[in-house]
């Protein structure tokens, strides 16, 4: 049940809206009505939380509920710390509050689409009126948003040096962002399932990476309640104002190079190292843009501009950052319209291309031409983006994507406007490309050397067959041809011309092993020389058709491998059926019979690797049970038949009743 706020007279004032809800409504003889639990802002507290914080606090569902008759056009969008449209005289009336109080959070508009965040002009596009970002550590002491959450380019907290987020995992619903609509909830909780936000991992920037942030927690003291110091900055730049100050540290972040933090996300990490860069460069000012911090991706002419930028603070001092965006407007549109006149006849452009001669001309085109050649060889130097790297691959964006994070691509970034995008290196791509194209998968080598993946597995563990081809962590082992054709023409060249009583290795380790077949320590002993072999064909090469003398096998009986063995290898976790006949020593055709087994789809099926070995490891089937007790198949169903012994699927029998009735 939703409670709906009560409300109560106040001292009547002249009513300068018209209100409309009963609740809120003005008398005939005017008056504006507050809120029966009245409020008041609270240190560095932003307009928005205290409007939130008193919807909550009355039990008003949604903030609409109240602003809609101060000025509100549109109730999915809270801008009523910029919008002109609100009475801020009727909202402090409303909320209790002084109106100083209220007129002091608000941020006044400016020329340009700017405005002034306590007493710094900026971008209407740097404060962010959406989302509703918190730090949960600063909730957890005081549960009211700050202002300079709102700032966009700031990705931490400036009181408790906690990175901002703005997303509830939800426990039970869908993770949700958090906005500033739904008021039922306190602004120290989930708007949609109204737990705690304080719960959520808080993450800290370091003591020890905090060198220079402190520059914008000075330049912002006001927003959090306390008196601005700039003693931080050269003196040559104190006077200069606060906004372009701030502008510039965002624009050089924006060129800086990021790096990794021990301890914090890297998602975290590069923008705070970013930001850092651009804060350690005004602090040094004039002498701290150098090429130590920047981005080598970043473009000549981006580097240019903000370095352009960076020296004209100490000029222009009395100028402020609205002034100075209205003269560099006023300055392009004299350059346009000088542009939009040149040509004409009679003018002085015109009468020069008129007498160039052919020899000037010719000249000219051959710089313009040198021009453009070097430009494009500049340019294939450059970074390249997702879409343009995903197509010279010819690879989906996500397999890119997973190789950069997988350290097959250097990690690389590029600024587009406000959003960090990652970037490519196009040599590195192409590289990538045509390991990526070459390369042979696990289940594609076992069906070529006819063993099972988990022997293809086996293998690239033991250093047999080095992986060398590129894949991503969890896709398993992928090798390159010549590695490949390497392991063949070794074991090519210790293969002897025949072999006396010999069987298949494939045989060998059928009738020695009952259980998944140790393909590599086997072909890890051929190699070694110490079990002399033939080759079963020539053509093609197959390692099942290796031929090894009969009293060998024992050597084979001995041989395991676990892949406990092996943490760091990634080994599959289904299995076709071809492995799974392998690994109960059936024939390939004797594969319909194992659907009580689980598996998915059909062409090919696939069974899951834990339930076949531990179905392996209790069930025994009658033709290993005649290998065992050295009879004939016939014989041990009768005697199966006669101990009425009952199957746990088609042909198996538990182990345990096994060894009671043949002893063994």
């Amino acid at each position: 049940m939703v409670h709906r706020a009560r409300l109560r007279h106040r001292e009547p004032i002249e009513c300068p809206i018209g209100m409309t809800n009963p609740r809120m409504a003005c008398s005939s003889d005017p008056t504006i009505r507050t809120l029966s639990t009245p409020l008041s802002p609270l240190p560095g507290e932003s307009l928005r939380g205290f409007v939130a914080r008193s919807c909550s606090a009355n039990w008003l569902p949604n903030s609409w509920g109240l602003l809609r008759h101060l000025g509100l056009r549109n109730r999915n969008v809270v801008n009523i710390s910029e919008s002109p449209h609100i009475d801020l005289a009727a909202l402090a009336s409303a909320t209790g509050a002084q109106e100083s109080e209220v007129r002091s959070r608000f941020y006044p508009e400016l020329a340009l689409s700017h405005g002034e965040f306590f007493g710094v002009p900026l971008s209407r596009q740097r404060i962010d009126y959406r989302r509703r970002r918190f730090a949960p550590g600063k909730l957890a002491s005081d549960a009211w948003h700050l202002a300079v959450w709102e700032l966009r380019d700031l990705p931490f907290c400036l009181a408790s040096w906690e990175m901002l987020q703005d997303t509830c995992p939800c426990p039970f619903e869908e993770p949700t962002q958090q906005r500033w609509t739904r008021t039922l909830t306190r602004v120290d909780e989930c708007d949609r399932c109204g737990e705690p936000l304080a719960r959520l991992t808080s993450h800290v920037i370091p003591h020890g990476e905090r060198e220079g942030l402190g520059l914008l927690r000075d330049m912002l003291a006001p927003a959090l309640g306390e008196v601005r110091d700039l003693s931080a900055l050269p003196t040559q730049i104190r006077a200069v104002c606060i906004g372009r100050i701030f502008e510039t540290i965002i624009q050089l972040s924006q060129i800086a190079r990021g790096h990794l933090i021990p301890g914090l996300p890297p998602e975290f990490a590069y923008g705070v190292t970013r930001l850092r860069a651009g804060c350690i460069a005004l602090r040094d000012w004039p002498n701290g843009f150098h090429s130590e911090w920047i981005d080598p991706s970043a473009t000549e002419s981006a580097v240019g501009a903000r370095k352009h930028a960076y020296l004209a603070l100490g000029t222009k001092v009395d100028t402020s950052l609205v002034e100075l965006k209205l003269q560099l407007k006023e300055k392009r549109e004299r350059r346009r319209r000088g542009l939009s006149t040149a040509g004409k006849p009679g003018d002085r452009t015109s009468s020069r291309r008129a007498i160039r001669t052919k020899e000037q001309k010719e000249n000219r085109r051959l710089r313009e031409a040198a021009t453009r050649a070097s430009n494009a060889e500049a340019k294939a130097l450059l970074p390249i983006g997702l879409r343009p790297a995903s197509e010279l691959a010819r690879l989906d964006p996500d397999t890119l994507l997973a190789a950069r994070e997988a350290g097959l691509l250097t990690h690389r970034e590029r600024q587009h406007g406000k959003r960090t995008l990652p970037a490519f290196d196009r040599h590195e791509v192409l590289i990538l490309a045509e390991g990526w194209k070459n390369r042979i998968s696990a289940s594609s080598l076992a069906f070529e050397f006819g063993i099972s993946l988990f022997g293809v597995e086996q293998l690239a563990a033991m250093g047999a067959l080095p992986p060398d081809a590129p894949h991503l962590q969890n896709e398993g082992p992928h090798f390159t041809r010549a590695s490949v054709d390497k392991l063949i023409g070794k074991l090519v060249e210790l293969a002897r011309e025949s072999i006396d009583e010999g069987i298949t290795l494939a045989d060998a380790l059928r009738h020695t092993h009952l259980r998944p077949k140790s393909w590599g320590p086997a072909i890890a002993l051929l190699l070694g020389n110490k079990i002399p072999f033939a080759l079963g064909q020539t053509k093609p090469f197959r390692m099942d058709r290796l031929i090894i003398n009969r009293n060998d096998t024992a050597k084979l009986g001995t041989l395991t491998f676990e892949r406990s063995d092996f943490p760091e290898k990634v080994f599959c976790q289904t299995m076709v059926q071809r492995d799974v006949c392998e690994c109960f020593n059936l024939l390939e055709k004797d594969g319909q019979h194992l659907l009580f087994l689980s598996h998915l789809g059909k062409m090919p099926r696939l069974y899951d690797r834990d339930a076949v070995e531990a179905f392996r490891s209790k069930a025994l089937h009658t033709y290993e049970i005649a290998r065992l007790t050295d009879s004939q198949p016939q014989k041990v169903r009768r005697r199966l038949e006669q101990a009425q012994a009952v199957p746990l699927a088609w042909k198996f029998y538990d182990r345990r009743s096994i060894g009671e009735i043949f002893a063994i």
